[in-house]
């Protein structure tokens, strides 16, 4: 099955090319266009007419002509709701920092199993946490990293290394996700966001995106979170960033040459 385009309603398809530029200054996630990055640690900025940065996304989000597609497609179920908090960026009491152990939670499995934290003990794990709620909402920002791990993986699983991509959204809408992305790798639904709340800012009420890789003892060692600003450090880092950390942080596990 081919993997589908999840360029839809909001986002620049890669099959279109804006006049007066070349396709090899762009790069293809999931259909959807991006301007190729000089950096390969960092996600690449989204292409939108115009405009190169974050700001620009807000702008077609804030447009008249899509709010109300947004607005409809944003009911969330109650266990959600009742987490939603009205700041624009709300960094959250408690979060958790390197040195840290992490706190106990519950996610989903794609087969429906419940997985907790201690399920992930014995080896390091990589938690990608990324702002999807489903197959045609999410934040693109969430996609290149995304989708670049299914090509990453296979080194973080030689090293010994577990990763689980975890979407705080319902399981069914986790899995269609996961499918239209051809997604190989783990993929955990996070309903509750007892997993999410302990690593996630928040933005406009629903976390925003964050990396931590833990140690066998589910000790944090590395931490990254997104802070929601056009300025700030808010684009997610790639795999082959990650893996970089991981070789860093447990040579011992970095295959011999």
């Amino acid at each position: 099955m081919a993997q589908r385009s999840l360029a839809g309603h909001f986002w620049p398809s890669a099959d279109v090319i804006p006049e007066g530029s070349r396709p090899e200054e762009f790069e293809n996630f999931a259909g959807i266009r991006y301007r190729r990055s000089d950096n390969p640690n960092k996600t690449p900025h989204m292409d939108v007419p115009q405009r190169t940065d974050k700001n620009a996304v807000s702008m077609r989000l804030a447009t008249r002509e899509q709010a109300p597609v947004l607005s409809a497609r944003m009911a969330l179920p109650l266990q959600n709701m009742i987490h939603l908090t009205p700041s624009s960026v709300s960094p959250r009491p408690g979060l958790l920092e390197v040195g840290d152990r992490g706190r106990d939670f519950n996610i989903i499995a794609a087969d429906g199993r419940t997985v907790s934290l201690a399920d992930f003990r014995g080896k390091p794990v990589v938690l990608m946490f990324m702002r999807v709620l489903g197959e045609s909402l999410f934040c693109p920002y969430s996609i290149p990293a995304t989708a670049r791990m299914q090509d990453t993986h296979a080194e973080f699983t030689r090293r010994g290394i577990a990763v689980a991509l975890i979407l705080p959204t319902m399981p069914d809408r986790a899995r269609a996700f996961a499918e239209a992305m051809e997604l190989k790798y783990p993929v955990y639904a996070d309903p509750e966001w007892s997993a999410c709340s302990g690593y996630a800012r928040r933005l406009s009420m629903l976390p925003l995106q964050a990396t931590a890789i833990l140690d066998g003892e589910s000790i944090v060692r590395y931490m990254w979170r997104s802070d929601g600003g056009p300025g700030g450090d808010s684009l997610p880092p790639m795999p082959c960033s990650l893996l970089q950390e991981v070789d860093r942080l447990f040579p011992n596990l970095a295959p011999r040459a």
